[in-house]
């Protein structure tokens, strides 16, 4: 069934959603639908805070109009959905009370959370319950507050028009770009594995840990990583997803190859791995994964120690390749026997990579293209 367009009356009017929410039951299945509708956390949120409320609130008492005007708006959105079975009459009575006491309660609750999408959402049993950890419209020194129920769910996102930090318990950093969010379950992370469920885009810092892989659910997409620094650009509305690495290593899967039991991760396939500069890019409508390398790969080591000088004076090609793979962490393919004894004489201390590769490959009377995340030089040869 396709959860991406249901509405707050769509989930609370679904008989298996209602039971998820009061006895857990068929949670695996629900589970997987905050999984692959990662937009919809909102939404979901909202509609449980909302049959929580109506489940513990006293029945109040309505006019007939009231509970009339009310059923009607419910019988049409029930008859839109065949799956849907109609409750008896008297059922429908209660319903259709309680749920007008439990809008006084969580609307408040719904109101605080559309329009202040910068506040941490603590999503306890009742998700009518949400807390305000900033203080001065910051997060409170950027710490996450747990708590220890399965259901637990921490949100975060970002309106704003400058990234958003934001510090998790596991020592990791999210630099949250505007209209992206993330959650994960308090209660969970950090326990067997990392894991954190995102749309949008970020940048991530992650703390290494070997003994408990850090694995970020984005769309059609997982990331699992040890440690490292990388960006996930996953608009819902986009049909593709990329992943960027800049430092460490990453590997990308197909969600469907990802296999959880018994808190263990393992995977049907090797994935996808990319290293510093470069990166994957997901077709939604296929399925395909494609390796290349960022758009302005950047030099990974810089610094007092180690320096790079792209100064060439009568410097072989092997060298200068050799010199940029260093730099760069780019492996660079090429044929030796053609250019051995070819050299360059060229400053290009200010060119990007590209720029590099394309005035050497001139002098060289060669060419080269991107696969497979590598750069491949073809040549007839300098002389």
């Amino acid at each position: 069934m396709d959860f991406s367009q249901y509405t707050i009356e769509d989930f609370v009017q679904k008989d298996a959603f209602i039971a998820w929410v009061k006895t857990g039951e068929g949670n695996d299945f629900w589970q997987n639908v905050l999984k692959n509708y990662p937009h919809q956390l909102q939404t979901i949120a909202q509609a449980k805070a909302f049959i929580q409320a109506a489940n513990t609130l006293p029945v109040a008492t309505l006019s007939d109009s009231a509970k009339a005007d009310m059923w009607q708006r419910i019988d049409w959105r029930i008859e839109e959905d065949e799956t849907l079975e109609k409750p008896a009459k008297s059922y429908r009575l209660w319903w259709a009370a309680a749920a007008s006491v439990a809008v006084l309660t969580v609307i408040n609750v719904l109101y605080f959370y559309k329009n202040d999408k910068n506040t941490v959402k603590i999503a306890q049993n009742t998700y009518g319950t949400s807390r305000d950890t900033r203080e001065g419209g910051t997060l409170s020194e950027n710490k996450l507050t747990t708590q220890s129920n399965s259901a637990n769910v921490i949100t975060f996102s970002n309106d704003q028009d400058k990234p958003r930090l934001i510090n998790l318990p596991d020592g990791s950093s999210i630099s949250l770009h505007k209209n992206s969010q993330f959650y994960y379950h308090s209660d969970k992370f950090n326990v067997e594995n990392r894991e954190i469920y995102f749309t949008g885009e970020a940048f991530f810092d992650i703390a290494k840990n070997p003994k408990k892989p850090f694995l970020i659910y984005a769309n059609d997409l997982v990331t699992k990583v040890l440690g490292t620094s990388f960006t996930i650009i996953a608009l819902p509305k986009d049909k593709k997803v990329v992943v960027s690495v800049r430092s460490g290593k990453v590997s990308v899967f197909n969600k469907n190859d990802i296999v959880l039991s018994d808190n263990a991760i393992s995977t049907k396939t090797a994935g996808i791995i990319l290293t510093p500069n470069q990166q994957v890019i997901f077709t939604k409508e296929t399925a395909k994964m494609v390796k290349t390398l960022v758009e302005v790969p950047i030099i990974i080591v810089q610094s007092s120690i180690v320096q790079h000088d792209f100064n060439f004076v009568q410097t072989s090609v092997s060298k200068a390749f050799g010199i940029l793979e260093q730099a760069y962490g780019v492996k660079i393919s090429y044929d030796e026997k053609i250019l051995r004894g070819c050299t360059i004489t060229a400053p290009l201390e200010d060119e990007t990579l590209y720029e590099k590769l394309d005035i050497i490959c001139k002098i060289t009377r060669s060419s080269y293209e991107v696969l497979d995340g590598q750069i491949v030089v073809n040549s007839r040869g300098c002389k």
